[in-house]
């Protein structure tokens, strides 16, 4: 085989990423990948699917037979280890990573409280949770959530203005670097009107618009606090790069409007360059054949770009 271009972590394998995985290598041999997981797994998926492989693969020898559907601790906890494994030769290896979805339920029932990729690689580069960003886009628009899978009732306590300085000067930067210029930034607020002058919440006086005046003056182009109800619309007319929401469903939203089947996620501020499809592993088709594959190969797309600049 030739020298692998990205490293993938095999996923939950009661989900849909080993077919997408599959499906991607039938139609782009031309890539060649090393995949890390478990080989009776990939092996289980190859003959249901009907599509045989021949990338190179780290086996982690867990011998797990596949079960469609199921939310399993086993097949968790498989999850999380090839994704430890797979970004410890990414970064032995100078490689993007490419993670296929994991079941975050499932890996809670073999770990305990688990949060996501995001939170579990940001720990393995020595970082902490803040300090890496979550960007997810498509063609036609890019998103920054400031926070991310925490409940709703927390998001406003854990704004800060560090936070958002932190969290869209990486974008920023992430973005300068990939397409060779600087974007263009709008800001949603937190509450309805964006507050409507403190009339309806003090986040936005209190910590968007000093963040807003900071990034401002390291000669960020950002706009806003702006209502997020008309910001998504108004903002693609302008010509806005990435649209940044105080929480998670704030941005997700319309971005999956419009990038359903072919959204990426991008974990920025670690020493590797990694990305995912964004998508869930999606348990209610898994076996039927039916997955996408469009997702995963715009995350691939992006992880090789990503990783040439």
């Amino acid at each position: 085989m030739s020298d692998p271009r990205f490293i993938v972590s095999l996923g939950d394998v009661n989900g849909i990423g080993p077919e997408v995985l599959l499906k991607f290598h039938k139609a782009r041999p031309d890539l060649p990948l090393l995949c890390v997981g478990d080989s009776t797994a990939l092996l289980y998926w190859s003959r249901e699917l009907g599509i045989p492989y021949d990338f190179d693969l780290i086996d982690l020898t867990i011998r797990y037979h596949p079960e469609p559907g199921k939310c399993s601790s086993i097949a968790g906890e498989a999850a999380a280890l090839a994704v430890e494994a797979a970004y410890r030769e990414a970064k032995k290896r100078g490689l993007p990573l490419v993670t296929l979805p994991l079941s975050k339920h499932a890996v809670a029932m073999s770990r305990g409280n688990f949060t996501g990729h995001t939170e579990l690689l940001a720990e393995l580069d020595g970082k902490k949770p803040d300090e890496v960003a979550m960007v997810l886009g498509g063609p036609q628009m890019k998103v920054l959530t400031l926070t991310r899978h925490i409940p709703i009732t927390a998001v406003a306590s854990a704004l800060t203005i560090d936070l958002v300085v932190r969290q869209v000067t990486l974008a920023h930067e992430w973005f300068a670097r990939w397409q060779g210029r600087s974007p263009k930034i709008w800001l949603a607020g937190l509450n309805p009107h964006a507050g409507e002058s403190g009339s309806i919440g003090t986040e936005e006086a209190a910590v968007l618009i000093p963040a807003g005046t900071l990034l401002k003056q390291r000669g960020i182009a950002i706009e806003g606090p702006l209502p997020a109800d008309t910001m998504f619309a108004t903002g693609r007319a302008a010509g806005v790069d990435i649209f940044v929401g105080c929480y998670h469903d704030q941005v997700l939203g319309p971005l999956k409007l419009l990038h359903f089947d072919e959204g990426v996620n991008a974990t920025l501020g670690l020493s590797i360059v990694r990305t995912s499809p964004d998508h869930g592993t999606a348990f209610d088709i898994a076996g039927t054949g039916r997955a996408s594959g469009k997702s995963f190969a715009e995350a691939v797309r992006w992880a090789v770009e990503l990783s040439q600049k």
